[in-house]
C-alpha cells in the first residue's frame, strides 16, 4: 500500500525522533522536491511563452536546455532521495517499507525514464504541504 507524500513524511518523522542526521537528511529531500517542482514549472512556463512569440522560432535549441536542467533536478532530488534511504535504512533497521522516504514503487528511483512518476510525486508532496497550512 502506497502512503500519500505526506503521510510518508509524518511517519518517518515520528521513528526518527531526534535524530539530527535523518531529520537533515528528510528536510534535504523536502527542500528539493520544492525546487523540482519550481524547476519543472518554471520550464513549462518558458516553453509556453516562448511558442506565444509571433516571431519565435522553433524551440528545440531551448527545449535541449532546459531538459538538461529538468535533469540535473531529476538527479539532485533522486540523490538526495537515495541518501536519506541509505541513512534511514542502515540506522533504523526494519523499520521502513522499501521505498523508505520515497511513498511510491522504488523502481521509479533507477532511471531517468520514470521522471513523471519522480515528478507527480514531488508534485503531490508540494501540494499536501501547501493545501494543509493554517489559514490566518
Amino acid at each position: 500500500m502506497n502512503l500519500q507524500a505526506k503521510t510518508r513524511i509524518e511517519i518517518l518523522l515520528a521513528i526518527v525522533g531526534g535524530d539530527e542526521t535523518a531529520l537533515k537528511l528528510i528536510q534535504d529531500v523536502l527542500a528539493r522536491a520544492c525546487n523540482y517542482v519550481n524547476l519543472v514549472f518554471r520550464m513549462e512556463r518558458a516553453l509556453q511563452m516562448h511558442r506565444l512569440k509571433p516571431d519565435s522560432e522553433d524551440p528545440k535549441g531551448l527545449t535541449k536546455d532546459l531538459e538538461g536542467l529538468r535533469r540535473i533536478g531529476y538527479d539532485d532530488l533522486v540523490y538526495s532521495i537515495k541518501v536519506a534511504n541509505r541513512y534511514l535504512f542502515n540506522t533504523f533497521e526494519n523499520t521502513f517499507s522499501p521505498g523508505g522516504i520515497y511513498s511510491e514503487d522504488p523502481i521509479h528511483l533507477t532511471d531517468y525514464s520514470y521522471r513523471r512518476e519522480i515528478e507527480n510525486w514531488a508534485g503531490e508532496l508540494v501540494m499536501s504541504y501547501f493545501s494543509g497550512r493554517k489559514q490566518a
